[in-house]
């Protein structure tokens, strides 16, 4: 088992009510082979359910930059933040949010004008 890869029924948080579970929960999870390793639940920030290995935001910017202590405060010390949906042109901004949060940058992913960002809780 790789470093992101969850452990057996970890908790996780969904807080994206416009996309919603519906249909065949974990879908596309199946396709890469993590059903049944994680749970992921709806709600908001903060959420009282951390802290947790991996937290997953796929937000604009303008909610990032914000939300980035938030955001920390849901992963445990050592846990890991995936950031994506980053316009590239609000990399440095998203990237300034984290590390002022406390949170390391340590991984860059970019595909056109979209980039992804993975960071640690020190």
């Amino acid at each position: 088992m790789g470093p992101l890869e969850p452990k057996a029924n970890r908790p996780g948080l969904k807080t994206d009510p416009d996309r919603p579970s519906g249909g065949t929960p974990g879908k596309p999870l199946v396709a890469i082979g993590f059903a049944g390793r994680f749970r992921a639940d709806l709600g908001s920030l903060p959420s009282g359910g951390g802290p947790l290995e991996v937290v997953l935001a796929n937000l604009i910017a303008g909610l990032r930059v914000p939300f980035a202590p938030m955001l920390r405060d849901e992963a445990a010390p050592g846990g890991r933040l995936l950031a994506s949906g980053i316009f590239i042109d609000r990399e440095a901004e998203v990237r300034g949010a984290f590390e002022a949060a406390g949170l390391v940058v340590d991984e860059r992913v970019a595909e056109g004008d979209w980039v992804a960002l993975t960071a640690r809780r020190a």
